[in-house]
């Protein structure tokens, strides 16, 4: 059965969300347990925008002291 055409999962969450007042501390444990979730799922996505951020620039930095590839003389010394 759909409620409001809404896929099973979220007519779950809803029903312990907005549950009767005898079973409200489901529904506000619920609630706390899904605004966690959302708030360590984005935290999540801008620490690893930040680290991929800090990886490009490390890399740069290193590859322009130190390219891949650095072409010398067959007989030249190397300083």
């Amino acid at each position: 059965m759909k409620f409001l055409n809404l896929n099973w999962e979220f007519w779950i969450a809803l029903k312990y969300v907005f549950s009767p007042k005898r079973e409200r501390f489901t529904g506000i444990i619920s609630l706390i347990s899904i605004i966690g979730v959302a708030l360590s799922v984005g935290a999540l996505t801008v620490v690893n925008s930040v680290i991929t951020g800090f990886k490009e620039a490390v890399s740069e930095k290193i590859l322009s002291l130190n390219p891949h590839l650095s072409i010398t003389y067959r007989n030249s010394k190397i300083r």
